[in-house]
């Protein structure tokens, strides 16, 4: 093991005490730009609440018992959107990969959909328009 200067050579060693002491000054530089963030009103609680409001919800939540309920509509809508997703994106995929009428016919709309997506981060909005 060596000092904090040898850990920032390629694949270097770092203390133990040290990935404590640099995690916790990481969390403590993101809550603070949080708390400086929400608390002097620059951004808009509905978007993102104040760190105080958060612990507050935390504890109400844990008190009440509606926790469980509320993580378990959180865990169906999750697999249920992951589902869906699935029964769209195997069949779909599938026959792109099997037939090259189907590839040729698509292909050019996912190449436009993935550059739009990484590019802007508008895939949910793109995807919209297209349904609509």
């Amino acid at each position: 093991m060596g000092t904090i200067v040898n850990s920032f050579t390629p694949k270097g060693k770092i203390r133990p005490l040290y990935i404590f002491t640099i995690a916790f000054i990481a969390f403590a530089i993101i809550l603070s730009i949080w708390a400086l963030f929400t608390l002097t009103g620059s951004v808009d609680p509905f978007f993102l609440p104040a760190p105080t409001a958060v612990i507050k919800t935390a504890v109400d939540l844990f008190t009440q018992g509606t926790f469980i309920a509320d993580i378990s509509i959180t865990v169906f809508r999750v697999m249920a959107g992951f589902l869906i997703a699935a029964a769209v994106a195997l069949p779909l995929g599938l026959m792109i990969g099997t037939y090259a009428p189907m590839s040729a016919f698509l292909e050019y709309e996912f190449k436009m959909e993935k550059i739009i997506g990484r590019c802007y981060g508008l895939n949910p909005a793109y995807c919209c328009y297209w349904l609509w």
